[in-house]
């Protein structure tokens, strides 16, 4: 299938680039930049700062910018002549955006990290689509390599290893390679809120994770109200408790059963794409109703569903598993029978 994304390198722990100082292509300029403002006009053309050497500079800090310049975004930037600050949101023609940010109408944007201005000024996105960083997509597994990015949280407990197979998957899915990352939810990293697992990301960058709401900070965030299935239980414990997959539109009852029933050669899964309406963010989402149910949906998305999404326009699917031979674990000749699937 053709994609935009693949596996360019996974490890546990944040994946962080390294800022150094290098000049960008130098364009015409009035003036030596080594220690002094840049005295000519903008030559970044309207809603940016100036493209010259001096805002064409990478920076990690305000010490690494040459004198009179602060980092913003990145990158060295005048904001005695460009910018009011580096957190600026409004601009003009008098006060233009910090550099990598666009104007449009009064307001500055990130066009590769904003869903109401994907790729230019005024292309907002449905909120049945989610923006690439350049185009909006239909939220669907047909879809499901169009971000450039996309970061596996993994929770290291028993769904550890699901979450490197889900990576797995979308690596052998999407290609040419791409930034990939696999980090811990535990390792305070900022990708997500850590008390209400909301996404601290933007459009243009996927957050996949196996494992359900009761050890995902990101799916216990997404199932309290925007993900279109979510995971209900009843108060009683124990083999007898009802557990069940409910539809948020209407509130009926996907797929249901009772704890007991769970064993290690049956189980039901969920696999969804959503996206965080705050934020933009897409997530892609995976988990059964046991450990078990959560490596079976794994295994279904590396041999079943990612290889071949062409043409599959649903953001989620609800799967029965059962191993064919009564063994433990997914495998080649198991019975994936689709329960539900939508939307």
């Amino acid at each position: 299938m053709t994609s935009q994304r693949g596996f360019a390198a996974m490890s546990i722990g944040l994946m962080m680039a390294t800022w150094g100082c290098t000049p960008a292509p130098t364009p015409a300029d009035a003036g030596p930049d080594v220690s002094t403002l840049d005295a000519g006009s903008s030559d970044g053309g309207p809603g940016s700062v100036d493209a010259g050497p001096d805002a064409g500079l990478s920076c990690s800090d305000p010490t690494s910018c040459p004198n009179g310049l602060s980092c913003c975004n990145h990158f060295c930037a005048s904001l005695n002549r460009n910018a009011r600050d580096c957190n600026q949101t409004s601009c003009d023609g008098t006060h233009l955006c910090p550099h990598g940010l666009t104007c449009c109408g009064d307001l500055c944007s990130d066009l590769a990290r904003d869903s109401t201005n994907c790729g230019a000024c005024g292309a907002a996105c449905a909120s049945n689509q989610f923006c690439s960083g350049t185009a909006c997509f239909a939220v669907a597994f047909e879809n499901v390599c169009a971000d450039p990015s996309v970061t596996v949280i993994a929770d290291q407990g028993g769904d550890a290893p699901s979450d490197m197979q889900l990576g797995a998957a979308l690596n052998a899915a999407c290609s040419p390679a791409s930034p990939f990352s696999v980090i811990a939810q535990s390792a305070g990293t900022g990708l997500l809120d850590p008390v209400s697992g909301a996404p601290q990301t933007a459009a243009g960058q996927m957050i996949a994770t196996a494992g359900g709401p009761d050890v995902e900070l990101l799916v216990h965030y997404l199932e309290a109200g925007a993900s279109p299935v979510y995971y209900s239980a009843d108060s009683v414990s124990g083999p007898l408790q009802s557990i069940a997959f409910i539809a948020r539109d209407g509130g009926a009852t996907l797929a249901t059963t009772s704890a007991g029933s769970l064993t290690g050669s049956h189980d039901y899964f969920l696999v969804e794409l959503v996206v965080d309406p705050s934020s933009g963010t897409l997530a892609f989402v995976c988990y059964g109703f046991s450990s078990t149910g959560t490596v079976a949906g794994a295994w279904y998305l590396s041999h079943l569903l990612l290889p071949a999404t062409a043409g599959v326009s649903q953001a989620w699917r609800i799967v029965e598993w059962t191993a064919q031979d009564g063994g433990t674990g997914p495998a080649t000749g198991d019975s994936f029978a689709l329960v539900a699937s939508g939307n």
